[in-house]
């Protein structure tokens, strides 16, 4: 697979795309304090319709009209794709110090409904919350409960029914109608890199064990499906599967290097050509909409410009 180009940002770009794509792969700390108690008194907040501090999560929905963000400044805000304009700003229960960051981001199939969650211990019995909110009128909607570490990444299942989770304990999924207990998966535990949903429901998480591994939804259970190291030896980071869902691409942590494999055994198809790049890696893979351009991003810059690589 050789690369079709390197898409140089405008300089003006840079400091945003690419803060923002740094801040979607940072690590939040391992272990949080004992559980705060819910405050009583006013948290006054300064209101800048934007922003103020880390981008940590982006969300998109299917037809590229809505996005949602969120982020260290305990906000997470709707966006009009076409025009940016601010829609809705959705506000978790937050305290002094870290309560309420957010690091973790889902929009449901309908749109509808949005999912945080990152340092979130006030809206939960135990461990950490998972907050639903109405994406059109801002209203918290209920929580999920049953997360014991801090949430790093959150993701709806194609057919609405499951939500996802990668905390430092490993994964979650909830019936998040049900609003139940979690299912969990007791091998891919410890710290989780990244999830994608596939377009039939198959889910697949890289954890820093350096292996892949590939479940199914079946009876209102999960079932593996696959388990594989990561070609190359490196630690597995971001994934991607096209949009039929026969293919997975997957990068690597601190290499350049960007494999697709297939997406029901996880064995390797190919590498994508990488040659002329060094000394930092690709945080973000994508399909385009045709399956046919494979593009990869982040942390690696050439004649220190950062770069979007094309295949």
């Amino acid at each position: 697979m050789r690369p079709l180009i390197d898409l140089v940002l405008p300089r003006r770009l840079r400091p945003a795309l690419f803060g923002v794509a740094a801040a979607l792969l940072a690590l939040a700390p391992a272990r949080l304090p004992a559980q705060p108690a819910m405050p009583t008194e006013p948290l006054l907040r300064v209101e800048a319709g934007i922003h103020t501090s880390l981008v940590r999560g982006v969300a998109v929905d299917s037809s590229a009209r809505i996005a949602v963000t969120a982020g260290d400044d305990k906000t997470a805000r709707v966006w009009d794709v076409q025009s940016g304009r601010l829609l809705q700003t959705l506000r978790p229960p937050i305290a002094p110090g870290d309560e309420g960051k957010l690091f973790a981001i889902g929009l449901s199939t309908d749109g509808n409904t949005v999912a945080l969650g990152g340092w979130t211990k006030l809206g939960a019995s135990s461990g950490h919350a998972v907050y639903l909110f109405d994406r059109t009128t801002g209203a918290l909607k209920f929580r999920l409960s049953g997360a014991s570490n801090v949430i790093r990444q959150l993701a709806f299942s194609p057919d609405g029914r499951w939500l996802s989770a990668i905390t430092y304990d490993g994964l979650l999924v909830w019936d998040w109608r049900a609003a139940g207990a979690p299912l969990r998966e007791t091998e891919a535990t410890g710290h989780c890199q990244r999830l994608q949903w596939s377009p039939d429901n198959r889910l697949v998480v890289a954890c820093n064990d350096g292996l892949l591994r590939a479940y199914r939804m079946q009876a209102g259970a999960l079932v593996r499906l696959a388990k594989a190291p990561s070609p190359g030896g490196a630690e597995p980071y971001g994934l991607a599967f096209s949009p039929d869902g026969r293919l997975l691409a997957v990068s690597q942590d601190k290499s350049p290097r960007v494999d697709v494999l297939d997406g029901q055994s996880l064995a390797l198809q190919y590498t994508a050509d990488s040659q002329g790049l060094k000394d930092g890696n690709f945080n973000a893979v994508a399909w385009s909409a045709d399956g046919r351009t494979l593009a990869a991003g982040g942390g690696l810059a050439v004649r220190n410009i950062n770069i979007v690589r094309r295949w």
